[in-house]
């Protein structure tokens, strides 16, 4: 699979600042919904791992034009799990917050076409 690195780029470094500006939000929520704190808590940790995931796929666009196979398949699982929980985030928090902390923004962004399904092999 051929990568446009320039577009990938973009789209880490988008994702990767939404994540930088909600770890701050999120923190401030978790006082709101002591019921939701671990829930919250797993926004946070998975908010700050994509960020620095991103960081570094970007910066092997820049300095190497190269990024493996295996980095962009930790990116899609990454994606994939931050999509699952920003749905689960929806069904426990009001829109207003959950709009806050950018789930639907996050659900936008992180639903992308580097995420596929495996293939079997004849």
């Amino acid at each position: 699979m051929k990568l446009n690195l320039y577009s990938l780029r973009e789209e880490c470094n988008e994702v990767a600042n939404c994540c930088h500006k909600n770890v701050n939000r999120i923190i401030e929520l978790m006082a709101k919904y002591p019921t939701n704190s671990k829930l919250l808590g797993k926004y946070t940790k998975l908010n700050i791992i994509l960020e620095k995931l991103c960081e570094y796929i970007s910066s092997c666009c820049c300095n190497s034009d190269h990024v493996s196979k295996y980095i962009i398949n930790e990116y899609a699982s990454q994606c994939k799990k931050m999509v699952q929980l920003c749905i689960q985030i929806n069904q426990y928090l009001n829109r207003d917050d959950a709009d806050y902390i950018r789930c639907n923004k996050m659900i936008k962004i992180c639903t992308n076409k580097y995420i596929r399904t495996k293939s079997k092999k004849k």
